[in-house]
């Protein structure tokens, strides 16, 4: 049972046009011939359809128990139906398929196995209805609506009868479950759409900060090459603003690939010179105290370039250097 207000909703409106229809269909058809089926009994039903609406309109803003009065709804317009098709004349009366409205509208309220057993008992409920008005065991509602009907065609109506009962209760589940798996999918390409524009958005922040970040960057990078080209400072120096100045195009190519986790990737390995990145880590460590006069190096990486192609990726020059 799928506890929905606006599926219970659903069924009391759906219920109120079938009546509504059923109603005028018996006014036009006895306006245009004289044979059908008592009009004040008739009446008397479908007004009693329409004060039990009233009362399910009640009892669905009250809003409890709303699970006991879809299955109270389904069970009460199956006796109505069948209370009809008795008046209208069993199996040779024009009503017997209006069977299909309560299989139907349990679709709004109920499960694909609530679905079924309604099917099964407005099966039930006309075998039974037609078995004892062909045995005899259920007068006619008007002497004039018996007839001397054959077993064969009795049992074939109702086989054709069944069969269609439960034809619509599988059409309708199938399309039920098709259409929760249509919203389902829709639901799921909202939620995509808007986790890409939360990244759009994150993308554009990301581009504001990448900015800010540039523009103090940029300044350290002149403002040090400014530095080295007019004080006179020492060899070691000079080669700090070196690394300052390759530090700064290594941040501001670090960013530049953030930005660009967006888009497709691009990954172009880059040369590198090993035996620089050995320079100037030896430089900076014996700046920092760490490498000691005690300490000596000795290679040809002085000399020698070690060039090695290298991705172009923060996590590869961190372990490069």
């Amino acid at each position: 049972m799928t506890n929905d207000k606006r599926g219970l909703l659903q069924l009391i409106v759906f219920r109120l046009i079938v009546v509504s229809s059923l109603l005028v269909s018996a006014v036009v058809i006895q306006e245009s011939t004289s044979i059908f089926l008592p009009l004040d009994k008739f009446y008397f039903v479908t007004l009693a359809a329409f004060v039990l609406s009233i009362i399910y309109f009640i009892l669905y803003y009250w809003g409890k128990h709303l699970n006991g009065q879809a299955h109270l709804q389904v069970i009460l317009d199956l006796a109505i139906v069948t209370a009809l098709v008795y008046i209208s004349g069993g199996i040779s009366g024009p009503l017997y398929f209006v069977y299909v409205f309560p299989i139907l509208g349990s679709s709004l309220v109920l499960t694909v196995r609530g679905v079924y057993l309604t099917a099964s008992a407005s099966a039930i409920g006309f075998g039974l209805l037609v078995e004892g008005l062909f045995y005899r065991l259920i007068p006619y509602f008007q002497p004039g609506q018996a007839k001397d009907l054959s077993f064969g065609f009795v049992l074939y109506s109702l086989v054709v009868a069944w069969g269609l009962f439960f034809a619509i209760a599988f059409l309708i589940t199938t399309l039920a479950r098709n259409l929760r798996l249509t919203q389902e999918q829709l639901e799921r390409a909202r939620k995509e759409l808007q986790l890409k524009e939360h990244q759009a958005l994150a993308g554009r922040i990301s581009s504001q900060i990448a900015h800010e970040i540039r523009n103090p960057l940029a300044a350290i990078a002149g403002s040090v090459q400014v530095l080295k080209r007019d004080l006179d400072v020492s060899a070691e120096n000079r080669d700090l603003m070196d690394i300052v100045l390759k530090e700064s195009e290594r941040i501001s190519q670090s960013i530049d690939q953030f930005l660009d986790l967006t888009g497709p990737p691009r990954i172009t390995p880059v040369p590198i010179d090993l035996s620089e990145i050995l320079k100037e880590t030896l430089l900076m460590l014996r700046q920092s105290g760490e490498l000691t006069d005690r300490i000596e190096v000795e290679g040809n990486y002085a000399e020698s370039p070690a060039p090695f192609p290298a991705m172009p990726t923060t996590s590869s020059r961190s372990s490069g250097t």
